[in-house]
């Protein structure tokens, strides 16, 4: 069984929100606006916009480094990263990632302070230290990757290749691939890292499924059925929950990490894509690109019953039909057997 939730707010943003992060120190989300060029900044006590930040061409991701106190958004559109502090919601720094390389989705790495990116044109992934916002390495990848997960656990990097069907990781301490081709499902985008059971959980769009990695053998250990075109990807670490949106049905999977099954569906606004989690309000804000929205949904109004009680109560029926078919059967076959005892002995005597 799987309860439904409903979301706490609707937030009016830009044109076409797409990445999402919470500044935990700012107590404020930061939304990038990929149709107008803007990044909004939303108060997490009144669900209301507070500042609109003007950044680069079409920024797409989003991604909050605490040690700086800095927000760093990439702008497709421009090949070029907005640095804006968050004591004033103003852009203290642009950074020039490449001609062509169309920087895409972006991490930060609390292990190393530094910020690692994908390079949707180019191929790639880019490393950039945040004390002087220098690039420091590129990694090579070949076919233009997707999403990334920062896993504290094992300083390590993994990156979703879509159109390869499978992750790789890269190592935080020397910047280069130790593991590639590990298979996952059908055009896998977005990840997130699950501290508490060291696993990598992977959005794929093409099959409709989350498939569960550990970091430690990097094997699939569960696949999860979810809705339709899943594509963002958080952890809450309050309820030890994941969240999956779902771009082509509007919701956002509520799964369970420790049955591996999808708990409660909730219900958004239309084409959701990023979602973040806010570890001081404990809600979820989820950007819906299909009508300029930030949903957000309260983890303690999620509840769902346990699976074991709901597979036993959904099996009662189950059973007492089968109980009562054999007992006719029964009946019928005791019946037909005595008939046919009778018949035979009448034919004897």
């Amino acid at each position: 069984m799987v309860c439904a939730a409903q979301t706490n707010a609707s937030i009016a943003v830009g044109n076409k929100p797409q990445g999402i992060a919470y500044d935990a120190a700012m107590h404020e989300v930061f939304v990038a606006n990929s149709g107008d060029n803007t990044v909004s900044v939303i108060s997490d006590s009144t669900h209301s916009v507070v500042a609109l930040v003007p950044v680069g061409k079409d920024p797409v991701g989003v991604a909050y480094d605490a040690s700086k106190s800095e927000i760093f958004v990439t702008n497709q559109g421009d090949d070029s990263i907005s640095v804006i502090a968050d004591c004033n919601n103003s852009v203290a720094a642009t950074v020039n990632t490449g001609l062509g390389s169309k920087p895409a989705v972006i991490i930060y790495d609390s292990g190393k302070g530094e910020l690692f990116f994908t390079n949707f044109g180019a191929g790639s992934v880019s490393v950039m230290s945040d004390t002087n916002n220098s690039l420091v390495a590129t990694v090579p990848i070949g076919t233009p990757p997707y999403g990334l997960t920062y896993d504290s656990g094992r300083n390590e990097v993994f990156v979703a290749n879509a159109e390869d069907n499978n992750t790789l990781v890269i190592s935080d301490n020397s910047n280069t691939v130790v593991a590639k081709h590990l298979f996952v499902g059908y055009y896998p985008v977005g990840l997130a890292y699950d501290p508490v059971r060291n696993e990598i959980f992977v959005a794929n769009s093409a099959d409709d499924t989350v498939s569960v990695m550990s970091d430690s053998t990097y094997e699939v250990v569960a696949t999860i059925p979810v809705g339709n075109q899943p594509v963002g990807v958080t952890y809450d670490s309050v309820k030890n929950q994941v969240y999956i949106t779902n771009l082509a049905d509007n919701s956002v999977s509520v799964i369970s990490n420790s049955s591996y099954q999808v708990a409660a569906t909730v219900s958004v606004g239309a084409k959701p894509v990023g979602i973040t989690y806010d570890t001081g309000t404990g809600e979820l804000y989820v950007t819906n690109n299909g009508d300029n929205t930030v949903s957000v949904i309260s983890d303690s109004n999620i509840t769902s019953a346990s699976p074991s009680q709901n597979l036993f109560s959904e099996a009662i029926p189950i059973l007492l039909l089968v109980t009562v078919i054999v007992a006719v059967l029964c009946t019928v076959f005791l019946a037909l057997k005595k008939r046919r005892l009778i018949g035979g002995a009448e034919g004897r005597v």
